[in-house]
């Protein structure tokens, strides 16, 4: 999948989160861990997916 719409994904699981927050129906202390954690994981997944390549391997 695209970055683009693996983004799109990540930020519309925040705004859930959000949503859900102001209406009561996640709790604050949840809701704040996971403003952290998510953003953390979204960032790790998105970025560019590049190999390791050991000296004297490259093509």
């Amino acid at each position: 999948m695209p970055n683009l719409k693996s983004g799109l994904c990540w930020a519309s699981a925040m705004l859930l989160l959000a949503a859900g927050n102001a209406l009561g129906w996640v709790d604050d202390k949840t809701a704040n861990v996971l403003f952290v954690v998510l953003p953390v994981v979204a960032i790790t997944t998105l970025r560019g997916r590049s190999r390791c390549v050991l000296p004297g391997t490259a093509r």
